[in-house]
């Protein structure tokens, strides 16, 4: 019997998903608002870079799934990249961040932000995955998972909260070296915290079976429950992407303060850590399809109201969001024990190890959702005719408005439609 997964490994596992998080978080946030404001790129331009880096590097999600599940080592298949990818992750993350002059700035942002996303993905898919192989027990891996959203949201927070306050402390948001002196102090220990996971979690499972490509693949596909677990997980991201994308220029042009970027992120951890308290409590009561269903539908309701309530009352804004961001919590808590669930069920059924298959569906998705987020972001900023660095019309304001509110409204309201099909196919399992 397998024993459980210590509270040590579980902190360790948080942690890498912490150092994970403000790495991917602070680039979400801030290479585009980098992009256009500080290296001059268009908002056009940024947004069909983001679209087109983005999609191309999420096509080698499923291959980075396959060469994990084939490697074998004395480490196990998942520990080895998350010792030796971080530290390229955190140098190309510094690279990206480096303002270059001259007329090939557009070149330098495509390469860059091109090999960011393939060293990402080759830290990505073995951090999510390597729950599956800790333990046979459901419990036990779902439990490291939560751990690991924790630190994960800690780490999404220190950059929504702690990311103004590093960018004025180097210089301001205006200043070119304060994003890469940003870049450098949360890239180094970020990229620490990942190798220190790959050193200490021990992989319990191991398989000796070499995995051939063709069959590895058509049991993803075959797999009835996996695509419109990840359609929803789709829509439900991609609500998360566009706002990320949004909330220095929400902060800055909307509100008039990028520093209320602070008490966004305040509003934000209030919220996601009250939902993930509540999560296992829900959920052990209800069930995770149930909760997710609940919690982006209540999350839709919730996120409309300020669409029409406005954004001069700051306080009863914060309310909102931070009343939204709680049933996230919940759904964010939800949807990995649905995954775990499926890859259980797919590998009792096919009796084939391709955890690094499912999950690079999941990095698949999460890719799709930051190159589609990006590419909205930034033709509706070219569409409203935003202007960098100057005041912002009318109608830049309620678009960046809508933006942040009405259209990811929309979008958690359909999240729960594919998840009819997940729901069919679990009954007729």
């Amino acid at each position: 019997m397998d024993k459980d997964i210590s509270k040590g490994q579980k902190l360790t596992y948080a942690g890498a998903a912490f150092g994970q998080n403000i790495i991917y978080t602070f680039t979400a946030a801030y290479l585009m608002f980098f992009y256009t404001d500080i290296l001059g790129i268009t908002a056009a331009a940024a947004g069909i870079l983001f679209l087109v880096t983005r999609v191309f590097d999420a096509l080698n999600d499923p291959l980075m799934g396959f060469v994990a599940d084939r490697t074998r080592t004395r480490f196990g298949k998942f520990r080895p990249y998350l010792m030796i990818s971080p530290p390229v992750i955190a140098l190309i993350t510094i690279l990206c961040f480096v303002a270059p002059s001259g007329p090939y700035v557009l070149l330098y942002a495509y390469i860059t932000y091109f090999a960011w996303g393939i060293a990402y993905t080759f830290g990505d898919i073995p951090l999510w995955a390597i729950p599956s192989v800790l333990s046979r027990d459901l419990e036990q891996k779902t439990s490291a998972v939560t751990w690991s959203k924790v630190g994960g949201l800690l780490g999404q927070v220190t950059i929504v909260v702690g990311g103004i306050m590093l960018l004025e402390y180097f210089g301001g948001q205006w200043e070119a070296s304060a994003y890469l002196k940003t870049a450098l102090t949360l890239g180094i220990p970020g990229a620490a915290l990942m190798v220190l996971a790959g050193i200490t979690l021990r992989e319990r499972i191991r398989h000796t079976e070499s995995i051939p490509f063709r069959a590895g693949f058509k049991t993803l596909f075959q797999n009835k429950r996996i695509f419109p677990l990840m359609l929803a997980f789709f829509l439900f991201n991609l609500t998360l992407g566009l706002r990320a994308g949004m909330q220095l220029y929400y902060a800055t042009y909307v509100l008039g303060d990028a520093s209320f970027m602070m008490f966004i992120g305040g509003a934000i951890v209030i919220g996601m850590a009250g939902g993930m308290v509540l999560a296992p409590f829900v959920i052990k009561r209800y069930g995770p399809l149930l909760m997710f269903n609940i919690s982006c539908l209540i999350s839709g309701v919730i996120s409309f109201i300020p669409q029409f309530t406005g954004y001069e009352n700051r306080i009863q804004l914060l309310i909102w969001i931070a009343a939204s961001f709680l049933w996230m919590g919940v759904a964010n808590i939800a949807w990995p024990a649905l995954l775990l669930s499926t890859v259980a069920d797919s590998e009792k059924r096919t009796n084939l190890p391709i955890e690094g298959i499912f999950f690079s569906a999941q990095t698949f998705v999460l890719k799709l959702v930051a190159s589609v987020s990006a590419g909205i972001a930034g033709l509706a900023l070219s569409m409203l005719g935003y202007v960098e660095r100057a005041e912002q019309t009318d109608r830049v304001i309620n678009g960046l408005h809508t933006l942040m509110f009405a259209f990811p409204a929309v979008l958690f309201l359909l999240a729960p439609v594919p998840m009819l099909f997940y729901y069919r196919a679990v009954k007729n399992a």
